[in-house]
């Protein structure tokens, strides 16, 4: 083989290795929420680095699911949820 084909197998291998590594590391929170929007309850699970940003994927995960405009998509994720079960390193929500 050439030079130039086995740096850039090299460089795709280490790129596919990053990628699987920070998939499997980014999400050491998740998090199950109930998210009450109107007359709407909804229940989603969200993962994150932080049990915060677990929190936020999930209420994003819920409001997502509603088909509102962005305006009423952005009240609803910014809705605190009613309930949050958190499971992570050291839980504390």
């Amino acid at each position: 083989m050439n030079r130039k084909v086995i740096l850039s197998l090299l460089g795709i291998s280490a790129v596919v290795v990053l990628l699987f590594y920070l998939s499997l590391s980014g999400n050491a929170y998740e998090c199950k929420v109930t998210v009450q929007y109107g007359a709407t309850t909804l229940h989603r699970t969200g993962g994150g680095a932080s049990e915060k940003e677990a929190i936020r994927a999930a209420v994003e995960s819920a409001c997502g699911t509603l088909g509102l405009a962005m305006a009423e998509q952005i009240r609803c994720q910014n809705t605190p949820p009613v309930d949050a079960q958190c499971t992570g390193p050291s839980s504390g929500y």
